[in-house]
């Protein structure tokens, strides 16, 4: 599982290894923001979730469903974006 605190990371990582305030700034956030998604107070939206994948050189799709995961608060919301990720996992068809 990637938590949105290891794409941040993963994001910095990937930026060259840039502070969390130039990750907030190349999401267009406050840095505020990017602190919240640190301390688990929010999580990010999916377009920002999708940016965040970029900067973390994770598809951006797997990057929002990985968020989508960790904020669903069901079993049934669970079980979808589990699918969702298995689904990415899969090779593309030739």
């Amino acid at each position: 599982m990637l938590s949105t605190v290891q794409l941040l990371d993963l994001a910095k990582e990937h930026q060259g290894g840039v502070t969390d305030y130039r990750i907030s700034k190349l999401l267009g956030l406050k840095p505020q923001h990017v602190s919240g998604y640190r301390c688990n107070r929010n999580t990010p939206s999916n377009p920002v979730a999708m940016r965040l994948g970029e900067l973390a050189g994770v598809d951006p799709v797997e990057a929002m469903a990985w968020v989508n995961l960790e904020r669903a608060s069901t079993d049934e919301e669970r079980k979808a974006w589990e699918l969702v990720l298995q689904r990415c996992a899969r090779p593309a068809a030739s």
